[in-house]
């Protein structure tokens, strides 16, 4: 169906966009470095509208200024999407940037911020 198609072509490039990546639409991952892999996986994970992104060390492979890019293109993607975000980190920076934060301390949490 040709409305499918351009649905999803649509929504595709509005979320490539919401990213950065718009530009890289039509490169292989093996083509993308990690922080664009990385910016792919979050267009990826709002495509299907969540409520609720659920992501576990979303920026553990990167330093500490791509993973503050990152970080902060997954909180705008995720403020633009009214979706709420929930991410395990061992990253002060990244945790710094939430508004709420809470601590595994020997086996339970602790609301720190």
């Amino acid at each position: 169906n040709n409305y499918n198609k351009k649905y999803a072509k649509g929504k595709t490039n509005q979320l490539l966009k919401s990213v950065g990546m718009k530009n890289r639409s039509l490169h292989k991952p093996s083509s993308l470095s990690g922080g664009e892999q990385q910016r792919i996986a979050i267009a990826r994970a709002l495509s299907n509208s969540p409520e609720i992104v659920v992501a576990d060390e979303p920026t553990g492979n990167l330093d500490n200024k791509n993973s503050l890019k990152i970080i902060n293109e997954l909180i705008n993607v995720s403020n633009e999407n009214h979706t709420a975000l929930l991410l395990a980190t061992h990253d002060d920076l990244v945790a710094d940037k939430m508004n709420i934060v809470y601590q595994l301390i020997d086996g339970k949490l602790k609301k720190v911020k």
